[in-house]
Order: structure tokens, then sequence, then C-alpha cells
């Protein structure tokens, strides 16, 4: 069917030759549209922010248009264990279900001119003999675009999930999901269902498994430590910073000392006395420190802490923008003398502090923050970046003179923070973005632009910003912590009074060591003024696109809080 955008608006498109609504609702499905409205005489399709009359309802395998009260279908034929899949496309993962369909116009501008999308993904895998008995195992899916449901051989593994930025870890068992062991059983098959209708933001968010690859785990059944969060080693430095020397093999900073207080998140099945043990090694490999901490666990695990500033590190190389300098730390979990789990992660130890009239201090030194926000998309890959992609991006923002990238506006993708330790980049690690409660009707967000469906309220906000800090504590590269962006910050939104007291509480309990931040944006001088709950709550007070006498006067009512651009 032949469609012709309309005169008045690019959001909205003319179709010809249309006599009937039925006609036009089908005119939608066709154009893979969001909405349709037909007067008597013209049928116009187009997205929800023009088209607002009536809502598509088309087939769910033909269109990204959804009726949420089928999605996801309780028992889909692909999810079957042998359903045959050996027509379908093989793809690698991250992978953007969107970036394979065409560019059109009925989609928004917004989300790169890309359709809403449903992708199915299949995965057969075996599993080895020997973990038929005394393994327990896990998969891991770190995220999707944007709501996803799992099957594991044809059982649910998971509910619908609407938070596709943060990682979902799950337990797997023989029984559960009939699972398969060596090579002459049936293969193990792991759908995922995803879908994007449900954008949560203006940006191209992408479709499918645009995270990675989903990862299996499998660790001794009586106890592990935890995927779902990093270890936790704030550092601390004691006594004089001090420059490297001419004369010295490398320039950088160190300082007299430094403390560390390590701890970790422990699964033990039974409960009991465990112990952790972290061993802290230099770039040479030579042991800088160890320390270790023994606690008794109630049944299903919990956190053990070495003592308070316990693992000292004499004459310590420090992290900085100039010369990210990384440690290597091994966590190892004991319990009755067996070493049942172990990991090895980077560490930077910097200290960063703020001052309302100075800014940010690194090390002790004052730096400015030159950089940018990145939406996590590239080119024709869409929002799957590789990690390659991530690297070349960051090297151009640090040839350029840049030090510092903000997450817009949602969780990134783990090994971009792993390039940015390595780069010495200063990371704002972003919660997703938030809205309006003026701008909320009926569930969707509502805006100069139009409507757009958003999965998460106020109610799911502190748990996230919690699995944001718990995942991403361990990174040298993030400095500060934001909950929210914009119009989702403040008073009238959905972070506001008591839940964006629960949300720096989240924070705060897995992560003590860094400032938390939101940018108030657009909201102007009522929204920033201090005594807000928001400006209470806060470290940092976030202000983009204010005038600077928006700034001056919050500075004068608020001389000790900093504020950032």
């Amino acid at each position: 069917m032949d469609i012709a955008p309309a005169m008045a608006d690019w959001h909205s498109w003319l179709v010809p030759g249309v006599a009937t609504a039925e006609q036009c609702a089908a005119a939608s499905c066709d154009a893979k549209s969001s909405a349709y409205s037909f007067n008597g005489t013209h049928c116009y399709v187009g997205d929800a922010s023009v088209v607002s009359l009536n809502t598509s309802q088309c087939d769910l395998f033909t269109t990204g248009v959804r009726n949420p009260a089928l999605w996801p279908p309780t028992n889909p034929p692909e999810a079957a264990r042998d359903f045959p899949d050996g027509s379908w496309s093989v793809v690698d993962l991250p992978h953007d279900a969107a970036a394979d369909t065409p560019h059109a116009f009925p989609s928004t501008g917004g989300q790169g001119f890309r359709h809403p999308v449903a992708a199915i993904y299949r995965k057969h895998f075996r599993l080895d003999a020997s973990w038929a008995a005394g393994s327990a195992l896990s998969l891991t899916l770190p995220g999707a675009a944007t709501s996803f449901a799992l099957w594991l051989n044809g059982v649910p593994l998971s509910p619908r999930s609407d938070s596709g930025y943060l990682p979902l870890t799950l337990p797997i068992d023989s029984s559960t999901y009939n699972l398969s062991y060596g090579t002459d059983g049936s293969d193990n098959v792991l759908v995922a269902w995803t879908d994007n209708m449900w954008r949560t933001g203006w940006w191209e968010e992408g479709a499918g498994l645009t995270r990675g690859g989903v990862t299996l785990s499998v660790t001794d059944p009586r106890g592990s430590l935890s995927p779902a969060s990093a270890v936790a080693a704030p550092a601390f430095l004691n006594g004089v910073v001090h420059e490297h020397t001419a004369s010295e093999p490398s320039v950088g900073l160190w300082a007299d000392s430094a403390q560390i207080s390590p701890s970790a998140d422990v699964l033990l099945e039974a409960g009991g006395l465990a112990t952790l043990v972290w061993t802290l090694r230099d770039v040479a490999g030579a042991v800088a420190g160890v320390v270790n901490a023994s606690s008794r666990l109630p049944q299903g695990g919990g956190v053990i802490s070495a003592p308070p500033g316990s693992l000292t590190v004499p004459r310590a190389e420090l992290w900085t923008v100039a010369r990210p300098y990384l440690y290597s730390i091994r966590t190892e979990l004991w319990v009755q003398g067996t070493l049942l789990d172990a990991r090895d992660d980077a560490l930077g130890i910097r200290d960063v502090a703020w001052s309302g009239d100075s800014g940010m201090f690194l090390n002790t030194q004052s730096v400015k923050m030159r950089g940018f926000c990145e939406h996590a998309t590239w080119g024709g890959v869409g929002a799957a970046v590789p990690p390659r992609v991530d690297l070349f991006r960051l090297q151009q923002l640090r040839g350029i003179g840049g030090n510092a990238l903000r997450t817009s506006h949602n969780p990134p993708t783990p090994h971009l923070l792993d390039i940015c330790d390595r780069l010495g980049v200063l990371v704002l690690d972003e919660n997703r973005v938030l809205t309006h409660l003026d701008n909320v009707r009926g569930g969707a967000e509502c805006g100069p632009e139009g409507c757009r469906d958003i999965p998460h309220y106020a109610g799911d906000v502190p748990s996230d910003t919690g699995a944001l800090a718990a995942r991403d504590r361990l990174h040298a590269s993030v400095i500060w912590y934001s909950l929210c962006n914009e119009l989702g910050c403040g008073p009238g939104t959905l972070l506001q009074d008591n839940t964006v007291i629960a949300a720096k509480e989240s924070i705060v309990a897995a992560d003590p060591s860094r400032a938390v931040s939101g940018n108030l944006g657009w909201q102007g001088v009522n929204a920033t003024r201090p005594g807000t709950p928001f400006d209470d709550v806060v470290d940092v007070v976030g202000m983009s696109h204010q005038s600077g006498y928006v700034l001056e006067a919050f500075h004068a009512a608020s001389p000790f809080k900093p504020v950032a651009m």
C-alpha cells in the first residue's frame, strides 16, 4: 500500500484510497505505525505523538506495535525446546534488531527513524557432563532493549522485565528446566523475547540483545561470590601526594600510603562461617597488600567486610587522568578450609573531593572536567556497540583534550567503564531517565514531541539505583552517580520527596564512597532553589540549560553545595 507524507507534519502520513476505519487500522499496521486517525474521509497513520486518537492493534509478529495486555504470550511456540529454527538468521551478540530494519519516517526521529521491533532469539547449548552433580548454575543477561522475557527449555525463566540497562542473574536447576548434560543428550535451548515498544528515552535505544552475550556461571553449590555485584574497595589516602620526578620511570602521582576497605557480597547456601581473602598486586605482579575477614552468615549469604582501612598500601600509585594506574585485586572465598570461588578485578586508588567554591579535586588537585554526554549508539550497528568502537570513540575524546564522559541517560555497558578505567576518563554514571508527573497520562510520558510509553514508575527506582552502584562501584573512572535527568528530576517528578531519599539511600548502601547528583536541567529557579527535597539529598546539583543568574543565585543561597553544568 502506498503511503504519502502528510503536508502538515512529518510525524503523520496520509494514506490515499481508504474508505473505512477498519481499512485505516490495517494501513497503520502495514506502515508499522503506532497510531491512526480516520475522520470519515482521510486516513492518517504515524506515531502517537501526532496521531493520538486510536492506538494501532496489530499482529504481534508483523509489527512493532504491542498491546501491553497481550505481551508476552503465555506459551509462544518459539519458546518450545523443539521449535524448528533451522532457517533463522544467525547473529552475533551484541545485536540491535532495529538496526536490521530500513529507516522509515513513521518511526520517531529521536529513535533513529527505526520502527519498534520485537525480536526472538534462540540459543542452543550443551552442558558438560561433570556439571550434572556438584555444581550450581546460573545465567546472566547483561541487558536488552527495552523489555524482555526468557524461557529455558520451554519453561519460563523470568517474568517480563522493563529495565533493559542492568543485568539480570537467574539460577537454573536441572529439575525445573529439564536440563540435559553431556554430548549424548539433546540441546538445551534458551529463548529471549525482546520488545522495544516500551521505550524510555528520546534517543535511539535499539532493540534486542544490545548488551552482549548471555553468560553461564558454574560455581560450587555451597557458596560463591555474588555475580550481581562487584567487589567494593574504597580507598583513602594518607600523608602527602607527590609527583614522580623526571628521573623516575613514569610520570604521575603517588601518595605516602593508602588504606583500602574491601567488602563483597557472598552467596552461601546453608549459611555459616565464611572467609574472604583479598590480595592486591601492582602492575608488575608484586604483592602490594593482603587482608582477610571472616563472618558467620545466615542461610543464603550476606556481606563480608574487612575492618575499615585494614589493607594498607605504602607508597601508593594513584589513578589519574594523565596516568590511570591500575592495581589488580584478587578476592577469594574460603569455607571450611576450601576455596569455593575467586575473582580478579582492576582497582584504581584515587581520592575525589567536591567543593562548593572550587569544584572537583582528584587526588587533592583541582581538575576541570571537559567531556561529552554519550547516547550509546554508533552508525550502522545501532545500540549494539562493540568494545572496539567504544575504544575508538574514547581515544578520540582523549585526543582532543577531553577527560570526562556522561552516560546519557542510562547505565552504560560494562565494557565502556573498563575502557574509561584504562584511558583515564572521568565518568558520571547515570541512572535511567525518569519523567515529570504532569506529563504522565495513562502510562505514557507526554511532552512537546508527543507521548511515549514508559515502563518504570517511582517504586522501581531505588532498586535500580542500588543495582547500578553495586555493579559499577569498583571502577576507578566512576567518580559520581546521577539519579536522573532534566524533566525527570526534582519537585513534581516521579523522583521526588521520599522516593529521591530512597534512591539516594540505595546507592549509599551499595557504595558510600561517591557523590550522588542529578541534572535538574530546564526546571529553572523553582527546581534548583535550596531547601527542596532534591537539593537536600544530592551531593552535587546538576544544572544544564541554565542562565548564569540562576547559578549565581543558587550559589549565593547555598554556597557549600557544589554545582555542575
